[in-house]
Order: C-alpha cells, then sequence, then structure tokens
C-alpha cells in the first residue's frame, strides 16, 4: 500500500493561514475591512448584517486567504460610489 509523502500533501499550516485546529481564521476587522473595500459598505450601514450573511463573507475570506489573494484583494483600489 503507498502511501502519500509529506510534501505531496496540501499543508495549508506552511502558509500561515490556519490556526491549531486547521481552520482560517477570520476577525470582525477583517470582515468590516472586506465589506468597505469590496461591498463598499460602512460597519455603520443598516444592510451589513444581510451582507455578511447573504453573500458568506467570511467563506470568501477565508477562500482569499487560502488562494493567497486575500490582501491583493484589500489592497485594489475602487471608486466610492455616492
Amino acid at each position: 500500500m503507498k502511501t502519500k509523502s509529506r510534501k505531496s500533501r496540501n499543508n495549508y499550516s506552511q502558509l500561515g493561514v490556519v490556526d491549531l485546529f486547521g481552520e482560517v481564521p477570520v476577525t470582525w476587522d477583517e470582515i468590516y475591512e472586506w465589506c468597505e473595500v469590496v461591498g463598499r459598505i460602512s460597519r455603520n450601514s443598516p444592510r451589513i448584517e444581510i451582507y455578511i450573511k447573504g453573500w458568506d463573507i467570511v467563506g470568501k475570506i477565508r477562500a482569499a486567504k487560502l488562494s493567497g489573494y486575500h490582501e491583493a484583494i484589500l489592497n485594489r483600489k475602487t471608486e466610492v460610489r455616492i
């Protein structure tokens, strides 16, 4: 029986984006920053809770961290709509 070597496995802990339990941690500050940059919604908006749950913002942040694009997404320039 063949087993995969440790080098061939996806080891996200080497990327530094997972915690002790193998989860990608997401803070409220990251959620609010994502909403402001990507969704252009202020943290004081009455729509923010609906936006966070409806668009699975936590899942999107986790996916962006795992793919390595989290910082690039947050650093992109966006026009603010009035």
